[in-house]
């Protein structure tokens, strides 16, 4: 067996070398048996030997890689918020047509930060390939384009330069009203920064790639069980971990989000007619009624943007609301022991309540004895005892139906004779498939004493079905009994 180039390197020396990251991502050079007369089965395990072959990949490599991510990420976050505050103040310039140096200024700011997010952006997707390389989910001659992520770069590149730009100062475009059909005149660069808002999505992935469900731990993991890592892993993380968190910090951060852009599709109608524009805050109260499917009508959009934004509104507004039913739903549904605990209480009470109703219908007929024998009158103790003997069946209905709960509990017993015969069949068929693999190892002239060793410790092993059962007997038994 050949040692690891690293490995003679850290034996030989008394102190660890410094390895650059150009040294980590290197492939170390490996000796080869070239020769002809071996067989492929041979050559494939002598190579992996040689190796030192694993299913993980390095931790050392995909750890630099993700760090180097996150920081072009919060990079490219940065540049983001940065060309958004440029491209709001210079909104406000082209609204009002005043400051024309001053909004050209702005706008070539705007569009240097778009090519630096641009640059960041391929870098990106070049930091993610070369850790999806390292992490053996592709392979070495993969590229953008044969990888297929040429398309989301792309199309994240498009996001990144829908700004305003400097030559479009004061170009205009006409529309018109969907009730009355007036005429409604939009500057150019305005829709373009109505459009500019979409970057903000970006920063999802952002947030989801600072996040523990997202880490390079979790990649690994993700590829053990054959999980798709990502942005809707992470989200159903977040939604497992704090469900009412997550729903409502979507819900918020839509709000002014959905407005911002509503805003910029309805001002130009106002500024057309001379009026007070269409504020951030009747905005936001335009999209709340929307999100929450109320609508009273006082404010709509007029627009054939502002009701196309709006259209999107109604949707995410819909989905929200059914995370909501969905979260509130199975928050307050009870698990297994929370329902037993139940049961048991109730069984109890039930229990106070029969105990009562008996004492009760003792009393009234040892008074109605009294009472006739002084006075002659019990008519009224008998209406009495009739009510406390309906009240004494009804509760004992009740406490007969509580006990009958438990009975699905045997039904879960039944499961376990079941499992047992399958754990013993996936036994049989690991010792089987561990001979087949140790006789195709000899074949090849490979040693296994420690594969040997595994092998004689798994035909030992033994699953103690006895015991097994005696444990399901007592815990059943504990479980169904009665008080």
């Amino acid at each position: 067996m050949m040692v690891h180039p690293f490995m003679t390197e850290k034996s030989t020396e008394k102190e660890e070398p410094h390895i650059e990251f150009e040294d980590l991502i290197s492939s170390p050079t490996l000796e080869t048996d070239t020769s002809s007369n071996l067989s492929f089965t041979r050559r494939i395990v002598e190579e992996s030997g040689k190796e030192n072959y694993s299913s993980f990949e390095d931790g050392r490599i995909t750890k630099v890689l993700f760090q180097k991510l996150q920081l072009i990420e919060f990079g490219k976050l940065i540049i983001n918020g940065l060309a958004l505050t440029l491209i709001a103040f210079q909104y406000e310039f082209e609204y009002h047509e005043e400051h024309f140096r001053w909004s050209e200024v702005l706008l070539q700011l705007v569009l240097l930060t778009s090519i630096a997010a641009a640059i960041l952006t391929v870098l990106r997707y070049k930091c993610y390939m070369l850790f999806l390389k390292k992490r053996n989910v592709l392979a070495e001659k993969e590229t953008l384009t044969s990888s297929g992520e040429i398309f989301p770069m792309l199309f994240e590149i498009f996001i990144v330069f829908l700004i305003p730009y400097p030559w479009l100062i004061g170009v205009k475009h006409t529309s018109s009203a969907l009730d009355d059909h007036e005429v409604i005149v939009y500057h150019v660069n305005e829709l373009l920064s109505l459009f500019s808002v979409l970057r903000l999505l970006i920063g999802i992935r952002v947030i989801a790639l600072w996040s523990y469900w997202n880490s390079n731990r979790a990649h690994r993991l993700c590829e053990m069980y054959a999980v798709e890592p990502g942005l809707l892993f992470t989200i159903k993380c977040w939604m497992k971990e704090k469900p009412f968190v997550f729903v409502l910090c979507a819900y918020i951060a839509s709000i002014p989000f959905f407005a911002w852009m509503l805003r910029m599709a309805e001002r130009p109608f106002a500024r057309n007619r001379g009026i007070a524009g269409y504020d951030i805050w009747n905005s936001m109260w335009n999209v709340l009624i929307t999100m929450t499917t109320v609508g009273y009508g006082d404010y709509s959009p007029r627009t054939v943007w502002g009701r196309s934004i709006v259209f999107f509104v109604c949707v995410w507004g819909t989905i929200v609301i059914s995370l909501m039913v969905v979260t509130i739903t199975s928050v307050i549904q009870m698990n297994l022991f929370e329902k037993k605990t139940y049961l048991m209480l109730k069984r109890l009470q039930m229990k106070e309540r029969l105990q009562k109703q008996a004492a009760r219908i003792v009393t009234n007929v040892l008074r109605g004895h009294t009472s006739a024998r002084y006075d002659g009158s019990q008519e009224d103790r008998v209406k009495n005892t009739k009510i406390y003997l309906k009240k004494f069946k009804a509760a004992s209905r009740e406490y007969r139906d509580l006990s009958s709960h438990n009975k699905g509990f045997e039904d879960i017993g039944m499961y376990f004779e079941y499992i047992l015969e399958k754990l013993n069949e996936v036994s049989k068929n690991q010792s089987s498939l561990a001979g087949a693999l140790k006789e195709t190892m000899a074949t090849v002239g490979v040693k296994s004493e420690a594969f040997d060793r595994l092998i004689t410790d798994m035909s030992h092993t033994e699953i103690d079905e006895s015991r097994i059962l005696t444990d399901r007997n007592k815990f059943f038994s504990s479980t169904i009994q009665t008080d």
